[in-house]
């Protein structure tokens, strides 16, 4: 019988950034030649064989994908004692306290779970130096940061598809503007709204007729409404375009390449998987230096010396000089995330933490 190191993750969705590591983790630990299922808590969405979190054996070394609050996953931890955290980030609930009171307390409940299990696991693995930091405040003694798998390679890969032509000959027309794209959650923590506004005084300062495109899924109807009319307050009806989610991996490669800057004004993120698309797709980038967003872009990105509409429009504008020597940082950077380095830390990690030999 083949040694075992199963997976708990809540929730297995078909196109979601957790659901997609799950998946590689369990390719490469079969890899390995172990015995590897993944297990969820709820009734999954994915085409991929799932078993209930029941289902697992007792005394079995489990990797335990934690973002957000969990009554299963509780369970699991408390019944078996070679759990192995495996930490994706959770937003402070003040974020959300404004917009919405149940999503607040959602996100204070998995923190305060996820204290709660720090004396009874193994260890934990994380995907960056801040969220690391965080496990250990909160009283995790074996912490371990590996990064995270990301699909960047792939993307580029990616012919171009049915958008592209439209896209570039918009942007021809228009007269070949900083084109700028948003891509994540549209969420407080992220503040498009401020994206929104930085674009807006980019526009003014430049005088371009650039565009902005926002890819991601709402935070609700009424933070929505909010990103609308902020478009509107703003002057650049017209320039803006929100995107859900659901887009092909196609489609998002093309509004990447149709893209001359990617901006971000996040405030909290424990990685930030769209930092990597963007230096695979060859295109610079304008954040904030706020949590791990320092550590995942390196040199390359511009990082706003001020966290203002004004201050990420300098940024980007000081990024559009600078564009070749970001890019070359960016492609220099990737070789540090590639999936087969990812993976030589997790299984050094996992050998640290006694999970097998």
């Amino acid at each position: 019988m083949s040694p075992a190191l199963h997976q708990f993750v809540p929730t297995l969705l078909p196109h979601d950034a957790v659901g997609n590591i799950v998946r590689e983790f369990q390719r490469r630990l079969r890899s390995l030649g172990l015995d590897s299922e993944i297990y969820v808590a709820e009734p999954s969405r994915s085409p991929e064989r799932v078993l209930s979190v029941e289902q697992i054996g007792h005394g079995s070394p489990v990797i335990y994908h934690f973002g957000g609050f969990s009554a299963a996953g509780g369970r699991l931890v408390r019944s078996n004692p070679e759990v192995i955290l495996h930490y994706h980030n959770i937003t402070p609930h003040q974020y959300f306290s404004g917009w919405d009171r149940e999503a607040a307390l959602g996100q204070l409940r998995a923190r305060t779970q996820l204290a709660a299990i720090a004396p009874m696991a193994a260890g934990a693995l994380s995907v960056s130096h801040f969220n690391a930091d965080e496990l250990l405040r909160l009283g995790f003694s074996r912490v371990i940061t590996t990064g995270t798998f990301s699909n960047h390679g792939h993307l580029a890969d990616l012919e171009p598809g049915p958008d592209a032509p439209r896209l570039f000959a918009d942007w021809e027309a228009r007269g070949r503007p900083e084109d700028w794209l948003s891509v994540g959650r549209l969420v407080p923590h992220k503040a498009p709204d401020r994206v929104i506004a930085a674009f807006a005084a980019f526009r003014r300062s430049t005088g371009m007729d650039a565009k902005l495109t926002l890819i991601g899924r709402p935070f609700g109807r009424r933070y929505l409404e909010f990103l609308r009319a902020t478009i509107t307050a703003s002057g650049v009806s017209g320039r803006v375009r929100l995107l859900g989610t659901g887009i092909a991996p196609g489609r998002l490669a093309d509004h990447y390449r149709a893209a001359r800057i990617l901006v971000s004004a996040s405030t909290h993120e424990g990685f930030g998987l769209p930092f990597l698309e963007a230096m695979a797709m060859r295109i610079p980038i304008v954040a904030l230096p706020e949590a791990a967003i320092p550590e995942t872009v390196g040199n390359a990105a511009v990082l706003a010396a001020e966290n203002s509409p004004a201050g990420i429009a300098a940024a980007a504008i000081v990024a559009s000089r600078h564009r070749e020597r970001l890019i070359e940082d960016g492609v220099s950077r990737l070789a540090g995330f590639s999936p087969d380095l990812v993976w030589e830390r997790i299984v050094t990690a996992l050998r640290e933490l006694r999970v097998f030999g």
